[in-house]
C-alpha cells in the first residue's frame, strides 16, 4: 500500500490487468501491436513476459519502457505491467540535480521545477501506454 502511494510521486508506474485471454493469446495480442508501422516496437518478447516501448514522432527522454509479466489466472491471465524511463535517465537526472544544486536550499525552486517536469512528462506517456494496453487486452486496469 505504501509502495502504491509512493509510485504517484516517482517516475514509475505499476498496473495489473485481469483478462479472459490465455497467456498465449496475450503474447499474440502484444505481437499484433509490434508489426511494422505500428505505435510500438519490441525490446524483447518471451512466453511469459515482454518489454516494449512506444514509437513517437517527438523527443521525450521520459518515455516509459513497458515491461509485462503474464501469468495464468482463474479463467484467463493476469498481466502485471511495470513502467519506468530508461535506466540512463533514472541515473543521470539525480546526478545532474546534485551537481547543479550542490545541495543548496536556495535552489529548491529549480529542483522542484525539474522534478515536476520529469513527473509530468513521464505520467503523460504512462497514461497513453495504459490506455493502449486497456484497448489491446479489452479490459480496465486493476490496482
Amino acid at each position: 500500500m505504501l509502495f502504491d502511494f509512493l509510485i504517484f510521486f516517482l517516475p514509475i508506474d505499476r498496473v495489473y490487468y485481469n483478462t479472459d485471454l490465455s497467456p498465449k493469446e496475450v503474447v499474440e495480442k502484444v505481437q499484433t501491436i509490434l508489426e511494422p508501422g505500428s505505435r510500438y516496437y519490441a525490446k524483447s518478447i518471451e512466453s511469459n513476459k515482454f518489454k516494449i516501448r512506444r514509437c513517437i514522432s517527438y523527443r521525450n527522454d521520459f518515455l516509459p519502457i513497458v515491461e509485462g509479466y503474464i501469468e495464468p489466472h482463474k479463467k484467463g491471465s493476469k498481466v502485471t505491467i511495470n513502467m519506468q524511463p530508461d535506466i540512463f535517465v533514472l541515473i543521470f537526472i539525480p546526478i545532474f540535480l546534485i551537481v547543479i544544486l550542490g545541495f543548496a536550499f536556495t535552489k529548491f525552486h529549480f529542483f522542484l521545477l525539474v522534478y515536476l517536469l520529469i513527473l509530468v512528462f513521464f505520467k503523460y506517456e504512462s497514461f497513453i501506454a495504459k490506455k493502449d494496453l486497456e484497448e489491446l487486452f479489452g479490459v480496465k486496469m486493476n490496482n
